[in-house]
C-alpha cells in the first residue's frame, strides 16, 4: 500500500490502491478508525471524483477515519476482501460499475453511492436530482425563445438521467429535438469537440445546445468557437458544471450547477451515519442543482 493524500488539489498519482490518512485526526466517536472506508472511482471521471473525496475526506476527518482508494480496473473480489473495509463509497452508481458489481455487493457492509439514483441501490444513495436538472435546462432554453435544440451527452448514469430529463420536458415544452450525441468514455475537453463535430455532422439547424458535463460543455464551446460560431448569436449553450471547471474556463456560460465537494461532505457525514447505526439502509439523499444564467444563452 503506498501513502497518499486527498487534499484541497485532489487526486495524486493514483495508478493503484493506497491508503489515504485524512488530516487533524480528533476522535469524535466509538467507531474505530483501525478499517478503512474504499473509495471507487472510474478514470473516466477523476476531476469529479477529486472533488468529490475532497469534501468526504472533510466529513470523515474529525471521526479518525481514513480512505483507501481504489480505481475501478482493480476491484475484484480479492482485492476489496484483502482491504477488509468497514464501508464503500463509489463515484457513481453500482449501475456504472457492471464488472465490479459483484464483488462490492458481496462485501456486508454499508455501501453509499453517489452522482445517480439507481433503481435498486445496494444501501444509500447521494446524488443531484439528474433529471430535474435536465428538465431545468430545457425550460431554461424554452424561456429563451429557443425552438430547435440539441443534447450532447456522455454516457455514464448521471449524464443519462439528465439527457432524459431535457428530452422529456423539451417535448413536453413542444420543442423540437435536432439531434443527440451520446459520447462514450468522456475523458477530457477533447472528447466535448468531438461531440460537436459529430453533432455538426447531422447537418440539422438547431439554435441551442445542452450539454451534460463540465468537460463535454468546455469541448462543446471551443469546438463553436473554432467554427467561427458566436454565442449567443449563432448558437446558445447550456452546460452542466460540477467541479466548476466549465464555469471558470467560460466567462459568460449558463450551467446547471451541482456542488461535488459539497456532495461529498455529505457522502462522508452519511458513512459514518450508517457505521455508527444512525442511519438504516435505504436512503436516497438528492442534492440541490440550480440555474446559474450568464450570457452564453
Amino acid at each position: 500500500m503506498t501513502p497518499a493524500f486527498v487534499g484541497t488539489h485532489g487526486l495524486w498519482g493514483i495508478v493503484r490502491p493506497m491508503s489515504v490518512p485524512l488530516p487533524h485526526p480528533a476522535p469524535t466517536s466509538n467507531v474505530s478508525g483501525h478499517e478503512p472506508i474504499l473509495a471507487i472511482f472510474s478514470d473516466l471521471a477523476l476531476e469529479l471524483a477529486s472533488s468529490t473525496l475532497q469534501g468526504c475526506a472533510e466529513a470523515l476527518a474529525p471521526h479518525s477515519r481514513y480512505l483507501t482508494l481504489l480505481p475501478l480496473h482493480a476491484v475484484t473480489a480479492d482485492t476489496v476482501h484483502a482491504l477488509r473495509p468497514c464501508a464503500i463509497l463509489t463515484v457513481g452508481s453500482l449501475q456504472d460499475l457492471p464488472g465490479s458489481r459483484q464483488a462490492l455487493q458481496a462485501a456486508n457492509i454499508p455501501v453509499v453511492e453517489t452522482w445517480s439514483s439507481p433503481i435498486c441501490a445496494r444501501d444509500c444513495v447521494v446524488a443531484p436530482d439528474n433529471d430535474h436538472a435536465g428538465r431545468l435546462a430545457a425550460q431554461h432554453l424554452a424561456a429563451r425563445g429557443h425552438k430547435r435544440v440539441a443534447c450532447v451527452s456522455g454516457s455514464s448514469s448521471w449524464d443519462t438521467e439528465r439527457r432524459r430529463g431535457f428530452l422529456t420536458q423539451a417535448r413536453q415544452l413542444e420543442l423540437e429535438i435536432a439531434a443527440e450525441i451520446v459520447q462514450h468514455d468522456v475523458r477530457g475537453v477533447p472528447d466535448g469537440r468531438t461531440a460537436m463535430l459529430k453533432l455538426l455532422a447531422t447537418q440539422t439547424i438547431f439554435d441551442a445546445v445542452f450539454c451534460t458535463n463540465d468537460q463535454l460543455t468546455i469541448g462543446v464551446v471551443s469546438e463553436a468557437h473554432d467554427r467561427e460560431l458566436v454565442i449567443p448569436l449563432d448558437l446558445a449553450v447550456l452546460g452542466c458544471s460540477d467541479t466548476g471547471t466549465a464555469i471558470q474556463s467560460i466567462p459568460g456560460l449558463s450551467a446547471i450547477r451541482t456542488d461535488a465537494i459539497d456532495l461529498g461532505r455529505r457522502a462522508g457525514a452519511m458513512l459514518m451515519d450508517r457505521l455508527t447505526g444512525q442511519q438504516p439502509m435505504g436512503l436516497i439523499s438528492h442534492m440541490p442543482s440550480w440555474l446559474e444564467t450568464h450570457r452564453s444563452t
